[in-house]
């Protein structure tokens, strides 16, 4: 137990040796924090209740008060580190909400701070995941009160930045607590660097863009399906994986979870941060209204006991010609009793005639019993083993047929299937049991994995035990029976057109130390094309899980670090000769491949455009409603035309061109213009300026197509004002410029931009880096007229990052950044220079 009280408050421990803190300028800073009631008085630590992101928390009690409150404290090397710490508490001082924990005050006793909070009896929300996941009406009240704290905090300027479940506390009347302010941060004070939990971390933190309000609802869906399922999404993967999965991939919500709940993280997990919803939104969602789960949970509780065999991956087509009506049951008035003899000897028609189905279930569990007993005395298989066998295959055939099951059904229910299992009778098993796997699975199969040799057996238990297992779970035991899965994997997709196989390939294929054959799968793509979209994805995945370094902010500009050796040294030619006979649900990973392979390799770049299949397909994928991939294929197109050779950049301008119509493809776009000039510069190709175009050589470029790019919407413009600046800074760029500047809607549009990215300070800085060299490349050619247009950006520059200011056309909110940025105010004084 720890004690301290006013009378330590400043005293250095004997023999410290760490730097003293200034006690009269501590108290100056800081001495809101220091009321009567914590400088009179005396706390007693008792235990250990959690650690936050900073430091260990107590349950602690006020000498002569049995009221308990929450001790963090936090340990620090000098005024700096404690200025640094002091920000929590400034966070936390001026917050009074009810979904907010309580702030009571601090004390510093040497070098050791101590931040006194509202203690919660419950625990977090992570606490309660001990017991299983939660049903979905109780999440949507925690959910609720979750939003309401973060609807406070954003309205005072504040961003969490680490929302997970065991950053929610509850109070002993259910109160959901926002805690755990160490990541937190105002937003005029945006950091540029990790900060929270990885997998709950929102893509643009993790590229560094910095965090926003928005940010925290990404955590918060994150969180929704923590408390719904135990886990947060990606929690399979470790951290290098986990981030590249969050910036690059879609997360899909468990089938399980209704379709309210999976609407509503569809908006939490919007990529783009400037069309994700906010916390007034998401509390106006269908899906917090608790009236909707009455009828939810009684389905839920009943789909438990069903098989779900009619769901299906959403990558995946069930392709059956096959008539699976059964016909009426045969029945007869009369039933004899059915003897031994009968059970071998009657054709399987004359047994269901002539008995009853209860008679010819026992009859065959008797059987087996025997067998089972002659087997093991024996310890090898004869005749009658084989005999009884196919008595048993003809009976559950015939059942099915004619039975609707009814048999089978009769059999599970009287523990038959462990015989069939210990017997291995596993063709039987893989026909009539194909869709119980988790019944195979209660009933032991999993122990004789070792001795199974039916290969779509393997596949179909080791695809069903992932749904019946934690992800950690599934990848071990995967990887302890790699070689055997391999095996059954290849035998049943070059054999069969099973789709669990796929399924179960595509999943393993994400496990780093699982082996595929990959020249296999690429002559399987070549020899089965309903193979095509499975193959292409597994194979990416076989790059993506060697990932050895965090990708950037945009999913076709991480550098793949990976053992090009798995690949063979044909890989380039068979790329190409799979373009002409591309299915077209594989388009999607066939490109995105091509990319993963090719990239950052001249050598294979200029391979693959060789004979123009590649610009073929680019062209096709331009003129196709499904454009999701194109940007795949014009990075590409913009590295292969960095060394372009002179007669393709005809064609590659009118890629570059064509794709000004794509919103999400404009960075891509201009990159590809970008470097076609710059390529027509260095082999001193004559490039020229009409009123309407840029003439290179024999090509024309519309200036009203690059003009109207800035006009566009899209979801990268980070990335496309970047580009577009690069282009308008050359000398050709000056006409880009005034046709820009010229337009009615230039003065609308920037207001508009700076407000549309009040929250991104990068974006801002490039905004003001564009209209620096606007300005710069109007002033060179005397164009700077229309001086109400001039008047209003001095104004805008002049006053919209003034808080204190109400003139400017940008609403003023806590959600701008920049007015304590250097960088910007230098931009503006060197635009309003130029003005």
């Amino acid at each position: 137990m720890t004690n301290f009280s006013a009378e330590s408050l400043w005293m250095t421990t004997n023999g410290d040796k760490k730097k003293s803190v200034d006690k009269e300028k501590f108290k100056g800073r800081y001495q809101d924090g220091m009321d009567g009631s914590i400088v009179h008085g005396t706390y007693a630590l008792k235990q250990v209740i959690g650690r936050g992101a900073y430091g260990v928390v107590y349950r602690a009690v006020k000498r002569g008060s049995s009221k308990p409150v929450a001790i963090k404290q936090i340990e620090f090397e000098d005024e700096s580190e404690l200025n640094e710490h002091m920000l929590e508490i400034d966070l936390l001082k001026n917050l009074r909400h009810e979904n907010i924990v309580e702030y009571r005050g601090f004390i510093q006793k040497a070098h050791e701070l101590y931040i006194i909070l509202e203690y919660c009896s419950r625990g977090s929300l992570r606490d309660l995941l001990k017991q299983g996941p939660l049903l979905e009406e109780d999440t949507v009240n925690y959910v609720r009160q979750t939003l309401q704290g973060l609807q406070y905090l954003h309205e005072q300027g504040v961003i969490h930045r680490d929302i997970k479940a065991a950053n929610l506390l509850l109070t002993e009347d259910g109160v959901v607590k926002l805690a755990d302010f160490g990541v937190s941060t105002r937003i005029n004070r945006m950091a540029m660097t990790y900060a929270g939990s990885p997998n709950w971390m929102a893509p643009e933190v993790m590229t560094g863009q910095g965090a926003s309000t928005v940010s925290d609802i990404w955590s918060l869906g994150a969180t929704v399906v923590e408390l719904l399922t135990g886990n947060p999404p990606f929690h399979n993967l470790v951290n290098e994986s986990a981030c590249y999965a969050i910036v690059n991939e879609e997360y899909i919500p468990p089938l399980t979870l209704s379709a309210g709940c999976q609407e509503f993280l569809s908006q939490c997990f919007q990529k783009n941060m400037f069309k994700r919803a906010t916390a007034p939104e998401l509390l106006q969602h269908p899906w917090l209204q608790q009236e909707n789960f009455q009828k939810q949970r009684s389905k839920i509780n009943l789909a438990e006991y069903i098989e779900k065999d009619d769901k299906w991956d959403a990558d995946f087509v069930l392709d059956s010609d096959t008539d699976m009506t059964p016909s009426p049951t045969k029945v007869t008035e009369k039933l004899r009793k059915l003897q031994g003899e009968d059970f071998r000897t009657l054709s399987v028609d004359e047994l269901f005639i002539d008995h009853s189905l209860d008679a010819i279930t026992a009859q065959l569990l008797q059987s087996l019993l025997e067998l089972q007993a002659e087997t093991t005395k024996n310890k090898r298989k004869n005749d009658n083993f084989n005999a009884i066998k196919n008595r048993a295959y003809e009976i559950f055939k015939y059942d099915k047929q004619f039975n609707h099951s009814s048999l089978k059904e009769k059999f599970v229910d009287t523990g038959g299937v462990s015989l069939l299992i210990s017997l291995q009778f596993e063709s039987l098993l893989s026909t009539f049991f194909d869709k119980s796997i988790k019944l195979l699975i209660q009933c032991g199969i999993l122990f004789h994995m070792n001795t199974l040799r039916d290969s779509r057996l393997v596949v179909l238990v080791s695809y069903g035990y992932r749904a019946l297992t934690s992800p950690e779970i599934w990848n071990e035991w995967c990887l302890k029976h790699k070689k055997k899965i391999s095996e059954c994997i290849n035998t049943e997709l070059g054999s069969t057109k099973y789709i669990e196989a796929e399924k179960l390939l595509i999943h393993v294929s994400l496990l780093k130390d699982f082996p595929l054959d990959i020249s296999r799968l690429m002559l399987y793509a070549k020899k089965y094309k309903h193979l095509q979209h499975c193959i292409y994805t597994c194979l990416n995945n076989s790059i993506k899980r060697s990932i050895s370094n965090i990708p950037t902010s945009n999913m076709i500009h991480g550098k793949l670090v990976y053992e090009k050796s798995n690949f063979p040294s044909h890989v380039m030619e068979w790329l190409l000769e799979m373009i002409p006979v591309l299915k077209k649900r594989a388009i999607e990973p066939f490109v995105e491949l091509c990319f993963h392979v090719c990239h950052l390799n001249n050598k294979s770049i200029a391979e693959l455009m060789r004979d123009g299949q590649f610009f073929s397909l680019t062209k096709s994928l331009l003129q196709s409603s499904n454009n999701n991939c194109l940007p795949w294929c014009l990075n590409l197109c913009s590295e292969y035309a960095k060394d372009l050779k002179q007669d393709n950049i005809g064609t590659m301008l009118d890629i570059g061109m064509s794709s000004l119509t794509v919103g999400h493809c404009l960075h891509n776009s201009i990159e590809i213009i970008l470097n076609c000039v710059n390529v027509a510069q260095l082999n001193h190709l004559e490039i020229s300026l009409s009123a309407d175009n840029i003439i290179i050589g024999d090509c024309s470029i519309p200036l009203q197509n690059l003009v109207e790019s800035f006009y566009q919407d899209n979801g990268r413009y980070d990335k496309f004002i970047t580009k577009f600046t690069k282009l308008c800074s050359l000398p050709i760029g000056s006409q880009i410029c005034i046709g820009v500047f010229e337009q009615e809607r230039f003065v609308g549009r920037i207001y508009e931009l700076f407000d549309r990215f009040k929250t991104s300070l990068i974006i801002q800085i490039d905004l003001l880096k564009f209209l620096k060299v606007l300005v710069i490349q109007i002033n060179d050619k005397n164009k700077m007229s229309q001086p109400d247009k001039r008047k209003k950006l001095l104004k805008f520059l002049s006053h919209n990052w003034n808080t204190t200011d109400s003139v400017t056309p940008i609403k003023q909110t806590q959600q701008r950044v920049g007015a304590d940025s250097v960088l910007i105010q230098q931009l503006c004084q060197d635009i309003e220079n130029l003005i």
